[in-house]
């Protein structure tokens, strides 16, 4: 019942940001004659978070689009009506490749789905029918400082080279047993493709009929050839939901032509558009990403 598919109409504004940056740079590799007068380029980090404490930002996305879902007939419509980008003004560097490649390799996260789709590979899901059979869970804490009430559900994979998740969800008690929050991450003893860490944060919302849906999605991954050191890649992709309205009716011209729609302007939409429509206030140092390339 907490799917967007038990209502009969769904529309909401999505916004989005795709941030990806070399990672877990050495102090040699930073200081070598080439960036000599381009130390501003680099960024200092928690040396505790994914990617390493020196990371070399080199592409940023951000979108925004109105999404349209209708049950019966089936049918999906989304308008892109803003999309701002960094731009490689050379022909060696694809920036609209780079961002389609991205967009294929970040796919959406549903944790309602009995698999999820991740950097090309099917996960279970811990709260698919047959995750019972694959996983392990423990009740690990009762939070009664939330309404409504929150079970926290730990989980870690029954064998730990399976390409399964390991982490914790927590669970409403007022009978929905919705899922309010959940952090994802893996067993570093999967195989995964080059994946040297890889992290999911979900927060979901209570709408007007009681029930939750996905408000905020955070994607992290950090590649690398060496699963323990060197020179890696690291992309972040954030999701945010707004304006949810559930069984409101459009009319059938909105689902007309292809599922995905650019309106003519979206690549040159002003400051003030993003000001407006940004669910989230980049940080410094990603407003910078976009001054750094130009430089």
């Amino acid at each position: 019942s907490n799917r967007m598919e038990s209502y009969e109409q769904v529309e909401y504004k999505q916004y989005e940001k795709m941030v990806f940056s070399m990672s877990n740079l050495s102090e040699k590799f930073k200081n070598k004659r080439i960036f000599r007068n381009y130390q501003f380029l680099f960024d200092e980090q928690d040396s505790t978070k994914i990617g390493g404490k020196n990371i070399l930002p080199i592409f940023i996305q951000e979108k925004v689009s109105q999404n349209y879902y209708n049950k019966n007939p089936e049918k999906n419509k989304t308008i892109i009506l803003g999309d701002k980008h960094v731009n490689y003004d050379t022909p060696l560097i694809d920036s609209k490749g780079m961002s389609q490649y991205f967009e294929r390799m970040y796919a959406d996260v549903n944790i309602y789905d009995n698999n999820i789709s991740l950097v090309s590979n099917q996960f279970l899901s811990p709260i698919a029918d047959a995750a019972p059979t694959f996983y392990k869970f423990f009740i690990t804490d009762t939070i009664k400082n939330h309404s409504p009430q929150l079970i926290e559900l730990s989980f870690i994979p029954r064998n730990n080279t399976d390409w399964l998740f390991e982490g914790k969800i927590y669970v409403t008690m007022d009978g929905k047993y919705g899922v309010q929050d959940a952090y994802l991450t893996v067993n570093k003893n999967i195989n995964l493709n080059f994946v040297r860490a890889l992290e999911v944060k979900l927060n979901f919302e209570k709408n007007a009929s009681q029930r939750y849906y996905l408000t905020k999605t955070n994607l992290l991954v950090d590649f690398g050839i060496n699963k323990n050191k060197g020179t890696g890649f690291t992309g972040e992709r954030t999701v945010t939901l707004s304006d949810y309205q559930i069984n409101k009716k459009q009319p059938e011209d909105v689902y007309q032509g292809p599922k995905v729609a650019v309106v003519p302007d979206a690549e040159k939409k002003r400051d003030d558009f993003w000001i407006e429509n940004r669910a989230d206030t980049l940080s410094a140092g990603d407003l910078r990403i976009y001054r750094n390339v130009d430089t």
